[in-house]
């Protein structure tokens, strides 16, 4: 190699070359780091969500994917999850329509799953048909209500009770069957014991296993 061109690439001799090298390192670094800065605020997209939607279309879960099941899907096939990483991507996919939400599981627009089975599923008859606000994921509800058991008994009733739409403050039937109500509505929901108390029940009132009817009324919605 001819001297001239062996003396570029050595390493710098004096304060004033390992100044030069620095600043040019610098220079570097903050143009990367501004560019990782770029894409993640334009580009809703990165390459993780892409790991997800993927996991989301291959479990094919009846009535979507929940969190845990996402979660399950990707260590199987990509190692661990950084749950902040994954809620981040869930809600950047969500805000962009490209997941579709409904309660706590997710599925990827334009791959609805397969329908839940009935164990999994209210049945709800509409007795009035509201024309006020909806009821919607989220929406602060006050109701009035009575509670059935299976033999027809009442184990509970209030005329004025407020809650959360998928806030985690009642049993999972009321959050799938309340949802899409309009003020003034009034249902009456068949809840399987999947998604009301389960196997142990709220005793005394509500034996393990139990199926529950109630029949609500929707008094108001804040959304």
């Amino acid at each position: 190699m001819p001297k001239d061109v062996k003396s570029k690439v050595t390493a710098p001799k004096t304060v004033l070359d390992k100044v030069g090298y620095s600043y040019m390192y610098l220079v570097f670094s903050l143009s990367y780091f501004h560019l990782i800065s770029f894409e993640c605020e334009y580009f809703p997209i990165p390459y993780f969500f892409h790991q997800v939607v993927a996991v989301i279309k291959q479990l094919k879960t009846p009535g979507g994917c929940s969190r845990q099941a996402i979660t399950k899907g990707l260590k199987a096939e990509y190692g661990e999850v950084a749950p902040n990483a994954l809620k981040t991507a869930i809600k950047k996919g969500t805000d962009s329509k490209i997941l579709v939400q409904e309660g706590q599981r997710w599925w990827v627009k334009g791959h609805e799953p397969p329908p839940p089975p009935a164990s999994e599923t209210v049945k709800i008859d509409d007795l009035t048909i509201g024309s006020g606000a909806e009821a919607l994921s989220g929406s602060q509800c006050t109701m009035s209500y009575t509670g059935l058991l299976e033999d027809g008994s009442k184990f509970d009733s209030a005329s004025k009770f407020t809650f959360t739409i998928d806030g985690g403050e009642v049993i999972k039937g009321w959050d799938q069957g309340i949802k899409g109500m309009k003020v003034g509505g009034h249902r009456k929901l068949s809840v399987p014991s999947k998604l009301g108390y389960g196997k142990r029940g709220s005793p005394p009132e509500i034996p393990g296993d139990a199926d529950l009817t109630f029949d609500v009324k929707l008094l108001a919605v804040k959304n």
